[in-house]
């Protein structure tokens, strides 16, 4: 706790500070994308505010503003990294919060009992349909037969794909959708750890990945500011992590403020993503680099479509797309 330039010495502050740190990260306060630590920098103003006020919900405020007084110093001093941080808080936690208030699954709401995914029980970690061979190759959808060829695939045949490849980890359906509901709309970062772990589930994708930079799906600045994140970057991040390759968080940038895509069929989505996206001026483009974009889920493809072509349009040679989900 040293790095915290507090006077929080005792075991039972400091038990108070990660309980605090824990119930914090799970309730959404942290409002960027803390827990994976894209900054290599202490960036964590917003922390201090969601010290404070989820400070409410235990007796002992005084360890929470102590401890608040001491990140405001060390960000000051940019002594600690964040993701160094908050991964020590997560392991130091995560045992005690499981005995203190135990799981209960995303997806069905049953307790958690000897399951691979920490929020999902395993009657609905059964049903995860992690996507297989043969797949479709530009869109990742799984052909249920023989077929190798991406040829004829229902999912895809009407895109005009800006992007060679595409892969999906799996069906956009049941657990899966959602923890990709709770992630986007919930504010609920701990998704990304049963997220992460389905998709080391995916056979293959570990050399789909190989000498690569990721390419997250930008939010417009309106939307950032309202979400206080954007789960594409969270996901992106993670997969890097996990995968061990690059994520280049905005290189791409919306600059169009687009209505939802949610509600709009395959010709108006098009439409509303007309000149939406763009390198951002203060980046380029490695014409040698293979560029992945990453998304949350499939449907027409002409999000991810969108943000290849000005990639290309940037000079890259090789854009492939990933998504978590399809359907």
């Amino acid at each position: 706790m040293s790095a915290f330039h507090g006077n929080v010495t005792t075991k039972s502050a400091q038990a108070g500070a990660y309980a605090f740190l824990a119930r914090a990260i799970s309730e959404g306060f942290f409002r960027r994308d803390l827990l994976i630590g894209r900054s290599d920098l202490v960036e964590l103003r917003v922390a201090v505010s969601g010290f404070r006020l989820a400070g409410r919900f235990f007796g002992d405020r005084a360890y929470i503003i102590e401890i608040a007084s001491g990140i405001e110093a060390t960000e000051r001093s940019h002594l600690l990294p964040v993701k160094n941080l908050l991964y020590t808080v997560k392991r130091c936690t995560d045992a005690a919060l499981d005995v203190a208030f135990p799981a209960s699954c995303a997806n069905c709401g049953a307790p958690i009992e000897a399951s691979p995914l920490p929020h999902v029980c395993a009657d609905c970690f059964a049903r995860i349909r992690v996507i297989e061979d043969p797949r479709c190759l530009t869109c990742g959808y799984p052909f249920f037969g023989e077929t190798v060829s991406h040829e004829g695939c229902s999912h895809c045949d009407r895109l005009d794909a800006e992007f060679g490849r595409g892969w999906s980890v799996s069906l956009f359906s049941g657990p899966v959708r959602s923890l990709i509901y709770a992630l986007k709309y919930e504010n609920a970062l701990w998704a990304l750890d049963d997220l992460g772990r389905i998709a080391g589930y995916a056979e293959g994708l570990s050399d789909y990945l190989e000498d690569s930079i990721l390419a997250p799906v930008p939010l417009h600045k309106r939307k950032l500011r309202e979400r206080g994140y954007n789960q594409s970057a969270l996901i992106a991040d993670a997969i890097a992590r996990d995968f061990g390759v690059s994520s280049a968080d905005g290189l791409v940038e919306r600059v169009v403020d687009t209505p939802s895509q949610t509600r709009l069929n395959r010709e108006d989505r098009y439409r509303n993503l007309k000149n939406a996206f763009q390198v951002a001026p203060n980046r380029t483009v490695d014409r040698n680099v293979r560029y992945i974009v990453v998304d949350d889920v499939f449907t027409t493809g002409s999000t991810l479509s969108a943000c290849a072509s000005v990639l290309r349009s940037g000079g890259a040679k090789a854009v492939d797309v990933l998504t978590l989900g399809h359907g």
